[in-house]
């Protein structure tokens, strides 16, 4: 048993496990605090007394029995983890509502339509700007909301459709056919960079999932009138924070893509069919396509 428990405690310190469970014992533990108190008003020193008392008896109990301590722990482990499970879906779906997928695409087509008007407007400013500095003023103000006409209801969304629109009308070719090949043309440093760019943007999308379960869970509790506004604040910040750096890096993984089809999109066509892009690009994408 001393052994089993040695590898548990060796398990418990690696870092994936340290970074799914703590978030989750502290939702465990604010949680369990908001039943405890239940409706009652934790601001009157009775309440808090009676709160403290009853803690200090539980905690005796523990001491007493160390098996129902072990048990105790472990349960909040497990618990934590589940949770941590349940933030992980959330963040999956919080990323497929971010890249708009077809479940989450249709009921927001009213997004759609205003960013592809808003876009149109000031594409329109750009194209009668008689001086320099309005054309750029313009300019920003368009690619701020989408570098190519929007077809998307988020900006993440639309800044990966830009990025193929764009290699496309360069290039002619399908990023989504083209990538995979080009990629075996890159060194393993840029790999490196692709590879945290994503991470990076996986990992935005579970901050932004654990926000979304402490929200939902707070917002839950509130309704059914107990604390649980420290899981409203928590899960506000989360989802406020995971989305803005989950937007920073969707469009830099974006901007990276891109940059590397500039530079190597030549090699990749040169040795599909022996021609320099975007000359062979459409080629290039019917032989990867291979008729899909």
């Amino acid at each position: 048993m001393n052994a089993v428990f040695g590898e548990i405690g060796k398990r418990l310190g690696e870092k994936w496990v340290l970074l799914l469970s703590l978030p989750g014992v502290l939702f465990v533990s604010l949680l369990a605090g908001a039943v405890a108190v239940g409706d009652r008003d934790w601001t009157r020193e009775a309440v808090r007394r009676e709160l403290l008392r009853s803690a200090e008896r539980w905690w005796e109990r523990l001491s007493v029995h160390p098996a129902a301590a072990l048990l105790f722990l472990a349960g909040v482990l497990v618990a934590a983890y589940a949770v941590a499970l349940l933030a992980q879906v959330c963040g999956i779906a919080v990323r497929a509502c971010w890249l708009a997928a077809v479940p989450f695409r249709w009921p927001l087509f009213w997004l759609t339509r205003l960013r592809r008007r808003v876009w149109r407007r000031h594409h329109d400013k750009w194209r009668r700007a008689t001086t320099d500095q309005g054309r750029a003023e313009a300019a920003a103000r368009r690619n701020a909301v989408s570098l190519a006409p929007p077809a998307c209801p988020t900006w993440m969304a639309d800044r990966m459709a830009a990025l193929a629109t764009r290699v496309r009308g360069a290039y002619r070719l399908d990023v989504s056919f083209s990538w995979p090949a080009l990629r075996t043309l890159l060194p393993l440093d840029l790999c490196g960079a692709v590879d945290a760019a994503q991470a990076a943007f996986e990992r935005s999308a579970r901050l932004a999932g654990w926000g979304v379960l402490y929200l939902g869970t707070g917002c839950w509790l509130t309704v059914a009138d107990r604390h649980g506004w420290p899981l409203v604040l928590l899960g506000a910040a989360s989802a406020v924070t995971g989305w803005a750096y989950g937007r920073a890096s969707a469009g830099a993984l974006a901007a990276l893509v891109e940059t590397l089809y500039d530079l190597t999109a030549d090699q990749l066509v040169a040795a599909l069919v022996g021609r320099p892009a975007p000359a062979q690009g459409e080629i290039a994408s019917e032989t990867l396509r291979k008729g899909a």
